[in-house]
Parts: C-alpha cells; sequence; structure tokens
C-alpha cells in the first residue's frame, strides 16, 4: 500500500473512530441529549409529533387538582419525570448502536408503560418516551461537537 493511500485509510479510520459510540463519552452524552429533548416535550405536554396529549378526564382532573394542585400531565409524585428516571439506562452499546431504556426503577418503568400505552377506557396513551425533533436536533449538536473535536479540522 502507497503510503499516501495508508494516510487516506489512517484519515478514514480516525473519523469512524470519532462516531464510535463505545469511545469515550459519545453514548453517554448522546443519551442525555435525547432524554433532554424528551424532558422539554414532556414539560410541553406533546407527544414526539408535536400533538397534544389528551386532557385528563374531568374527574380525574377534580381529583389531582384537589391532592396535586398545579401538578400538569405526568406529573403526580414528580417520580416518573425525574431526570434521573428520564435519563435512563443504556442497556446496550456497540460501535455503531445503542439502546437507551426509561427509568432505572420498576416503578418509574411501571408509571412510564402505563402513561406510554394508556389503560382504555380510562386513560388514553400519551406517547413520550420516542425521539422528537427537539431530542434529534439536540443529538446532532453532539455529533457536531465531535466532529469539530477532530485533529486537523
Amino acid at each position: 500500500m502507497s503510503p499516501q493511500a495508508k494516510a487516506v485509510l489512517d484519515d478514514v479510520y480516525d473519523l469512524y473512530r470519532l462516531f464510535d459510540f463505545t469511545q469515550g463519552r459519545l453514548a453517554d452524552d448522546v443519551a442525555l441529549a435525547a432524554a433532554a429533548g424528551i424532558g422539554h416535550a414532556m414539560d410541553s405536554q406533546v407527544d414526539p409529533d408535536g400533538a397534544d396529549w389528551a386532557e385528563l378526564s374531568e374527574r380525574y382532573a377534580r381529583w389531582k387538582d384537589a391532592h396535586y394542585p398545579g401538578r400538569p400531565i405526568s406529573v403526580l409524585t414528580g417520580h416518573m419525570r425525574d431526570p434521573v428516571q428520564l435519563n435512563g439506562q443504556l442497556t446496550y452499546v456497540s460501535r455503531d448502536r445503542l439502546v437507551q431504556t426509561y427509568g432505572v426503577d420498576d416503578e418509574a418503568r411501571q408509571l412510564a408503560a402505563w402513561f406510554q400505552e394508556g389503560d382504555p377506557p380510562h386513560q388514553p396513551p400519551r406517547r413520550f418516551y420516542e425521539l422528537n425533533d427537539l431530542a434529534k436536533a439536540l443529538v446532532g449538536f453532539v455529533f457536531d461537537a465531535r466532529l469539530q473535536s477532530a485533529p486537523g479540522h
């Protein structure tokens, strides 16, 4: 192999490693960025497509207002919206893939499953733990920063 070809291949390999989820903090940084975008959508009470969540039933809204005044949809005790729960866990990380799951304890995961899937006819599903446009943009910023940090950039 010529020295020029080797130099090009070395540069390509360096770029490949730059976006390897198993290198440095990339997986953690991407997971935190995704969770931040998801959390913003939760705070805005919209699903990943930007559609408003279904309103609380009148009966439940009255009960919630009496027992937990001022708390928005998705916040009763605050456990489900806790940033630790929202950041969740990286359950799989390889060079080119990561899997992030919601929650670090069973209570949070059960609440989230019930919230996301609903319990017809008592509660409509309210999707929240999916990538939305903001989450994708924040993840993009992580990748941009990683590229900016590349030697020779």
